[in-house]
């Protein structure tokens, strides 16, 4: 039985109330997936698991963008399953990767900022804490190689989120490139029979400029950094062949500093300058979706593909001021937290597109159900692989929390966006109204009403779960000098 987010979602108030409890009882079961019978040799043997980190759905092709950012990601989706509406956990990427990696909620699994916003220094943040059972140990339990190789900062060791990997490249390496090669020396040399590989990439993320690509700085100017600074100086030209705006002569160019001082609250950005700021993000896509066309090539000519899983999917959005502010973290509206979510499976779904709605918190059963994984897991996800297989699959609410500002959160259904934000509440149609521009909880108070009352409920829910799994407090992160320095590039200081 599926337990936990999804369990209560879809029903009335009323009745979620005299079954919430009913919850901490039947988490015992988890998730749970038992021996199934089947022969798990016919399941894929690998997956690779690629997180483009800040990547809004609507700027791919494949989800209506004209402007062409994405080709090979397209191409993907023509060999796999496309969800039209995949919900993240959070609008940052700490809550966000722990819950894909554990299936637990945010507010279950702990690893949230803890410190006040506003301070002036590194903020202090919790970790996933050793506890909580990841995707990438219950697979090496089950005889695969697990490796990592990640560019950022949240999906890195000091966070928690090493647990699991026998190799686990921790922002070693400057850019894309570098670490889609290293991931395929992994897997040459190890010549895995069951493998999970894990690829994290920031070109995306903000400051929208190629400073990702330059390499660390070093006092060391040996043969090594001579490649790699060769090697950049080749990516650094491909990444100026993605422009879309080539006749701005305007002040966006993509530095923080200057994405910083538009901020929500201040002076909107004028017409060709938002158009710029577009443009720079996009560019970051493109550049990105080069590099996934060479995974899935890199794939085909190893003779992997045809028993490998594939997944793209990003842990939030980003704003690029249409709700009138920049980056990410605080809002929970669709172009944070609707994320691309695209799958294939050797053989199944292909170029199908799925309009039921999944959440983030799904993938971990969903893999282990796609990868035929026995498992007796504690999860508030649920296995969307039946919907894949074109059976039947019950359509839920999905919840988002977790914003860098407290007590706020969303609960979101294809026809209707709840969100409890600012101290105030608002209701988007979004049937009638995709872009969220209009609130309309004045006028619909019922829906409004019913909506806030799934979202306190989910909550108290939640509170039951964590009481109930007694797991241990998440802990502090020890963030290091080298880490604080990522951060500040990545924007998280004030």
């Amino acid at each position: 039985m599926d337990v936990g987010t999804g369990l209560l979602a879809g029903m009335p108030v009323r009745v979620w109330s005299r079954l919430a409890a009913a919850v901490v009882i039947l988490l015992s079961c988890g998730a749970c997936q038992k021996d199934s019978g089947k022969d798990s040799r016919d399941a894929p043997s690998g997956v690779v698991f690629v997180l483009v980190d800040a990547l809004r759905a609507d700027r791919l092709g494949c989800y209506g963008n004209p402007r062409p950012t994405s080709p090979n990601i397209d191409a993907l989706v023509k060999r796999g399953t496309l969800f039209q509406n995949a919900i993240t956990a959070a609008p940052w990427t700490l809550p966000t990767m722990a819950t894909i990696w554990t299936s637990l909620n945010p507010s279950v699994h702990g690893a949230t900022r803890i410190s006040d916003l506003f301070q002036h220094d590194i903020r202090p943040v919790a970790k996933l804490d050793e506890s909580r059972v990841t995707l990438a140990e219950v697979l090496k339990e089950n005889g695969f190689k697990t490796g990592a190789f990640v560019d950022g900062t949240y999906c890195r060791k000091p966070f928690g989120m090493a647990q699991g990997f026998d190799v686990f490249l921790d922002a070693e390496l400057p850019g894309i490139r570098l670490n889609v090669e290293s991931m395929f020396d992994w897997l040459d040399r190890e010549k895995p029979e069951r493998f999970f590989a894990y690829l994290h990439t920031v070109e995306v993320h903000s400051p929208y400029s190629p400073a990702k690509l330059r390499p660390p700085k070093t006092e060391t100017k040996d043969l090594v950094w001579q490649q790699i600074d060769s090697v950049l100086a080749e990516e650094r030209d491909r990444y100026e062949e993605f422009n879309f705006d080539p006749g701005y002569e305007g002040k966006i160019h993509g530095y923080w500093t200057v994405a910083k001082k538009e901020r929500r609250g201040l002076e909107p950005l004028s017409e060709p300058d938002q158009k710029q700021l577009f443009a720079l993000y996009d560019r970051g896509i493109a550049y990105t979706d080069y590099w996934i066309g060479q995974v899935i090539e890199g794939l085909e000519k190893r003779g992997l593909l045809d028993r490998t899983i594939v997944v793209l999917t990003a842990d939030h959005g980003d704003e690029l001021m249409d709700h009138g502010g920049v980056e990410h973290g605080e809002t929970f509206y669709d172009e944070m937290v609707r994320v691309p979510l695209v799958i294939r499976v050797p053989g199944l779904a292909e170029g199908r597109s799925i309009e039921q709605q999944v959440g983030l918190v799904d993938l971990k059963p969903s893999l282990l159900d796609l990868l035929d994984v026995p498992h007796d897991l504690r999860m508030q996800g649920r296995s969307f692989a039946p919907l894949m297989r074109g059976e039947d699959f019950a359509e839920l609410p999905a919840f988002s929390e977790a914003s860098i500002v407290p007590g706020e959160g969303s609960v979101r259904t294809r026809d209707w966006k709840y969100i409890k934000m600012h101290g105030g509440e608002e209701l988007y149609d979004l049937r009638a109204d995709p872009r969220e521009l209009t609130n309309v909880c004045p006028t619909r108070a019922d829906v409004c009403a019913e909506m806030a009352g799934q979202l306190r409920a989910w909550r108290k829910q939640n509170t039951e779960i964590a009481e109930q799994l007694v797991l241990p407090a998440a802990p502090k992160a020890e963030v290091d000098e080298e880490t604080k320095e990522r951060l500040r590039n990545l924007g998280y200081e004030e």
